[in-house]
Parts: C-alpha cells; sequence; structure tokens
C-alpha cells in the first residue's frame, strides 16, 4: 500500500491524498474493510482518481475477488498508464499461473519504463518458470544493470551459465515459499507426489530405539515448512512425551506450521545461522527436502554433529547425482535444486565425525510424473 501511495507524484487533490493516508494507516492495520468504505466515500467525489482504485484492488485481492481486482486496475491504467498498475496485474497473473498473460502484462509495463526493477524482476521470473532460459538470463543481466547489487541475478546468471552456484541465496527461498504457503502442502503431496517425511520415518523405525528410551525427547526440524515432517512423526506415534522445535525461513510456513499446534517452538531463521547461534542439544536433527536448496553441506553437517546428544540421531534427504558423475553436487537449472553424491556425503559425515548408518536409494518425489531420485541419509553422534 505504501508503494502504491509513494509512486505517484502528480498533481492530485490534496484532499485526496490526505485521505489515501487514512486509508494506508487502515490498511496496514488490516482494517480492510473501514479501508474500502473510505475508499468509496473518495471515489464519489472522483471517479477517476487512479490511486483509489488502485488500493481498492489491493483491498479486493486481499479478499480474493481477483476478477475485481483485475477490473480496477485495468480501470486504473485507463488514467493513468503507471506501472505500478502493470506490475500488479502481472503478480495477480502469475498467482494464477498465468504466465503467458502475465509476462504480457510485464512486457507492457516495461515498455512505459523500461528501468523498473520491480517488472523486470516479474518478467525474469516468468520467463524461468515458462524455461525460457536463454529469456531469463536477459532479464536478470538487465535486473544487473538496473541494480549492481542483485545477488539473486548474479547467483541465477551464474547457475544459468555453468551451474556450479554455490547455493541459493535465503531471500530466492524465502520469497519462493511465502509466495506458495497457502498452496504448499497440497500441491507437494497431490501434484507432486511428495513423500520425503514419510521415508524419513521408515528409515527412523529402524534406528529410534537407539534414543527412544529417553522419556523427554528433544527434536530438531530443520526447515519445517508447513509441518509435514512433524504432521508423520504424529502418525508413527514418534511424538509422545517428544519436544519438537522447527526453524524455517518462510514466515508464512512458520505460521501455518503454528497453526498445526506440532511443534513445541518455532522459528523464523536461516538454518546455519540457527545453528550458530544455538545452545540446546538435540536427540533427534531432521532436515527434509532441506539441502536440495544449499551445494556444499559440509559447514551445516558439523554444526548438527554439535548441537546432537550423545547416540542422537541426523536424518536427511537430498537428490541424488547419476552414479557415473563424479562431481560431489551439481545445481539443476531447471528447478534451481541441487543434487548431491554419495561420495561427498559419506565423506562429510566421516569428516563430522558421524558415524553413517544407513543411506537409502528412494524416489522423494515425482516432476511432471517423472520420478525424482533422492538418498535418505541416517548417521549417528559417536
Amino acid at each position: 500500500m505504501s508503494t502504491l501511495k509513494r509512486k505517484f507524484e502528480k498533481h492530485y487533490s490534496p484532499i485526496i491524498t490526505a485521505a489515501l493516508n487514512k486509508i494506508q494507516v487502515l490498511y496496514q492495520k488490516g482494517d480492510y474493510p473501514d479501508a474500502e468504505v473510505l475508499i468509496m466515500k473518495y471515489l464519489e467525489m472522483d471517479p477517476r482518481e487512479d490511486r483509489l482504485l488502485g488500493a481498492l484492488a489491493l483491498i479486493k485481492k486481499k479478499d480474493n475477488q481477483i476478477a475485481v481486482a483485475k477490473f480496477l486496475l485495468e480501470k486504473a491504467l485507463s488514467y493513468n498508464e503507471h506501472p505500478f498498475y502493470y506490475y500488479q496485474l502481472c503478480v495477480l497473473n502469475m498467482e494464477m499461473n498465468s504466465l503467458d498473460i502475465a509476462l504480457e502484462w510485464g512486457l507492457k509495463g516495461l515498455k512505459v519504463n523500461s528501468n523498473d526493477y520491480t517488472l523486470l524482476k516479474n518478467v525474469a521470473i516468468i520467463y524461468y518458470k515458462l524455461k525460457d532460459y536463454d529469456k531469463a538470463k536477459e532479464y536478470y543481466t538487465k535486473i544487473l544493470i538496473a541494480n549492481p547489487g542483485d545477488e539473486e541475478a548474479k547467483i541465477l546468471i551464474e547457475a544459468f551459465e555453468n551451474g556450479k552456484a554455490e547455493i541459493i541465496p535465503d531471500n530466492i527461498v524465502a520469497n519462493l515459499f511465502d509466495n506458495y504457503a497457502n498452496d504448499f502442502d497440497t500441491h507437494l503431496v497431490q501434484v507432486l507426489q511428495y513423500q520425503t517425511p514419510t521415508l524419513m520415518c521408515n528409515v527412523l523405525k529402524k534406528f529410534i530405539h537407539l534414543v527412544q528410551p529417553n522419556l523427554d525427547l528433544k527434536v530438531l526440524d530443520l526447515g519445517c515448512g508447513t509441518g509435514l515432517m512433524a504432521q508423520e512423526l504424529e502418525k508413527n506415534n514418534f511424538t509422545q512425551e517428544v519436544k519438537i522445535t522447527g526453524v524455517d525461513l518462510s514466515l508464512n510456513m512458520i505460521n501455518i506450521a503454528r497453526s498445526k499446534n506440532l511443534y513445541n517452538k518455532l522459528y523464523t531463521d536461516d538454518i546455519e545461522k540457527y545453528l550458530n547461534q544455538e545452545n540446546r542439544n538435540y536427540h533427534l536433527i531432521l532436515a527434509s527436502d532441506v539441502f536440495v536448496y544449499i551445494g556444499n553441506i559440509n559447514n551445516i553437517i558439523k554444526l548438527c554433529k554439535q548441537h546432537l546428544k550423545s547416540n542422537g540421531l541426523l536424518v536427511f534427504s537430498v537428490e541424488c547425482m547419476e552414479a557415473d558423475n563424479q562431481e560431489e553436487y551439481k545445481i539443476i537449472t531447471e528447478n534451481m535444486r541441487f543434487k548431491h553424491s554419495e561420495n561427498y556425503l559419506k565423506r562429510i559425515i566421516k569428516e563430522a565425525g558421524l558415524q553413517l548408518l544407513d543411506i537409502e536409494k528412494v524416489i522423494v518425489r515425482h516432476n511432471h510424473n517423472i520420478p525424482v531420485h533422492g538418498l535418505i541419509v541416517i548417521a549417528k553422534n559417536e
């Protein structure tokens, strides 16, 4: 809302400008009904006031009235062809997965202002999602010209060029899942046939006796997301007398996990940063579908070792490299996820001072009905 207000510095009525300040306060407080009443009042004074139409569109979007929001944004554009309205129309269509239409709005906006940073970002993302990697690289290059400090653009361009990016930046992961959170469980379980938490629990059952005698079992769920791992633990009766701590970058994910009432504590943080600052030890540390966003996991494995109690277990999943590939890990440009080699995992587990108990080859999910091969790894603190 504040972005909308900042972008318009034309000769508007001071009365409407003052009203927009009040509307902005109501919007930020989440008082959308009162904000809408105020907008309608001033639209009666000036039905062509594009800022009011734009503000109303944002409120309708919050209320999931997408068609109305689109209509209002297009109407605002008819009075003031500002890139912000193109951006919002682009976003609305992206959220509905209408990528071709979203791209059309994004490119139209860039004709008005070819250097608009937010539009450049969206167009680059759309081309990436459409798997037009040459175009995606072209627009990420433009993003770097507009903002040379954009780490996301730098690392994605590097990935496009040689597939050797060390790690996908935290903000990419956080932004991806923040936008994705409400549909995350449905998409993972139903569309991708995601079953990693189940597979991890199946492996854990073989070795849970090593820590099960503890009546007060402490579990750390790294990259906990919406709580699918904790749900699987509960389903397998692992959660009796268990205290689970969850850590994830995405606040939206954390909020959904909290609503399931399975965690004792939840933190919004980078997992490596959390482990560096944490002073508690755990009987179980779990990382389901987390290391696919990190290339070099050597340091994180060592940190996990430091936070495991005696005989504590570390269980995690990765997507695995082809058997004849000699690399330790590599990024897959198509989905920006890392694959790791089995030999690399064995080496870093040994270097961390952990005892490898098992590595199971599994199918972790499906992508376009094609099975994605992975590994479930379990190691013990000696």
